[in-house]
């Protein structure tokens, strides 16, 4: 039975979380034994309801010495055969204590490529630089989320692209079965139309500009925030400022159990993100047949298959995105094209049956090759 070690610096609830949850399901029902280590939050019971056996333990600072070495020591005692390392920090730490124990399988996954990552360019090109030494020496694979991802790891990072996999995210399609056009994509008797987004409140996920767009969008229509984070006060002073206090919901968290009912309220969907790795809940609201509007970032380019089961806005660029806006609330039957040809794109690119396959293929092809 192999092993493999998965490592995450948050255990909260975010798309990074989720996806770290399918893997150990995945990986859980292929038969693998799965352990995991994380910072305490609502996804640790999650892992452990899923078959991982969970440790709450990360690195409190970026090179954590303390940290490193009880992982070695963990490594060892447990023989781990693959250690599968999630964002900036673990990333970092766990590829250097999987170098010194000697796991077979080292694999670096940094989720949004770090040239998106609203920070200060000094510390920006720190992180670059301190990934790219670090990874090229210790990881063995490297994850890409996107072709587009791909692109900015070689061209940006400068991480050796022998070293880089490419292998989407995805979504249990039975789970999200697409609801009737009249309830997610349009056509409410009597009622305003919803337009939603869903997400972490931080600075980039782009919040602020689907708020100013909020402002532009000449119907009357009713909006809503789902989701909670640090910038949730600002948000709702923004709000406040902008005169939308009549016409927007803060949701703040929504727990898993309450997702779909969530987006079969919306009747469009946008995802405005600054920065992006792939996006869980935007493939979620596609699945779902909700018509969407989408920043125009490489990466969500092609989630979207290039636009063409979803509307591009220009990224951070609120007045295109009010006109986008405008354009679905206006044509009914463009809303339910859209809807249809998102599902579709769902069922065909993003399964999560495709998703555990890669993931199983990648950790028994290579760790063959290794312990051989």
């Amino acid at each position: 039975m192999k092993r493999i070690l998965y490592l995450s610096n948050s255990g909260d609830v975010g798309g990074m979380e989720i996806h770290l949850l399918n893997l150990v399901e995945g990986m859980v029902g292929k038969g693998y034994q799965v352990f995991v280590w994380c910072p305490w939050g609502e996804m640790v019971g999650k892992y452990f309801d899923a078959g991982a056996e969970v440790r709450v333990d990360y690195p409190k600072i970026d090179l954590g010495l303390f940290y490193i070495f009880r992982l070695i020591k963990f490594i060892r005692q447990n023989k781990i055969d693959i250690l599968h390392a999630h964002q900036l920090k673990t990333v970092v730490n766990g590829l250097i204590a999987g170098r010194i124990a000697r796991v077979p399988l080292k694999i670096a996954h940094i989720h949004t490529p770090l040239s998106q990552w609203q920070i200060s360019p000094v510390k920006k090109r720190l992180n670059i630089f301190v990934n790219r030494v670090v990874t090229n020496l210790c990881a063995d694979k490297v994850i890409a989320l996107t072709e587009a991802t791909k692109k900015e790891r070689i061209e940006g990072e400068g991480i050796d692209p022998k070293k880089i996999v490419v292998i989407p995210n995805g979504v249990d399609i039975q789970k999200l079965k697409a609801p009737p056009f009249a309830k997610a994509s349009g056509g409410k008797q009597n009622s305003k139309l919803t337009v939603g987004t869903f997400g972490r409140l931080t600075v980039e996920k782009g919040h602020k500009t689907f708020l100013v767009a909020a402002k532009k969008v000449i119907s009357n229509i009713y909006f809503v925030i789902a989701g909670d984070g640090d910038l949730k006060p600002d948000l709702e002073k923004q709000a406040k400022d902008l005169g939308l206090e009549d016409k927007i919901t803060f949701l703040g968290f929504v727990p898993e159990s309450k997702k779909i009912e969530t987006y079969s309220s919306f009747d469009i969907f946008v995802f405005p993100s600054l920065a992006e790795g792939f996006g869980i809940v935007l493939i979620e609201a596609m699945a779902l047949g909700l018509p969407c509007i989408v920043s125009d970032l490489p990466v969500l380019r092609e989630v979207t298959d290039g636009g063409r089961c979803a509307l591009l806005f220009k990224t951070n660029d609120s007045i295109d995105l009010a006109e986008k806006i405008n354009m679905l609330i206006e044509d009914e039957d463009l809303r339910r094209d859209l809807g249809q040809k998102a599902r579709k794109r769902i069922e065909e690119t993003y399964s999560m049956e495709k998703f555990v396959e890669n993931y199983e293929k990648l950790y028994s092809r290579i760790s063959q090759i290794v312990i051989e």
